[in-house]
């Protein structure tokens, strides 16, 4: 399922989510609520197509990117002000 894009797998927690656009063929980031789990997928073309020109100036064939961001939420950073 990986391979079609139909999930994402969560590196930092050995998890897997949903893709929430699986038609969106390029790289993708994750954003991670280490309290409640929630997670977002962003979509930010840009940040990948920018690191795999730096890695490939440095002769470095990308395979796979994993870009997670781990933090609170806006509910749970509300909840515990």
């Amino acid at each position: 399922m990986i391979d079609q894009g139909l999930v994402h797998r969560i590196e930092s927690q050995n998890s897997y989510v949903a893709c929430a656009c699986p038609e969106h063929a390029h790289g993708f980031q994750l954003l991670i609520c280490r309290h409640c789990g929630y997670v977002e997928e962003l979509h930010l073309d840009e940040i990948s197509a920018q690191l795999a020109a730096l890695a490939k100036s440095r002769g470095f064939n990308v395979e796979r990117q994993t870009i997670e961001l781990q933090g609170l939420c806006q509910d749970c950073r509300t909840a515990s002000e």
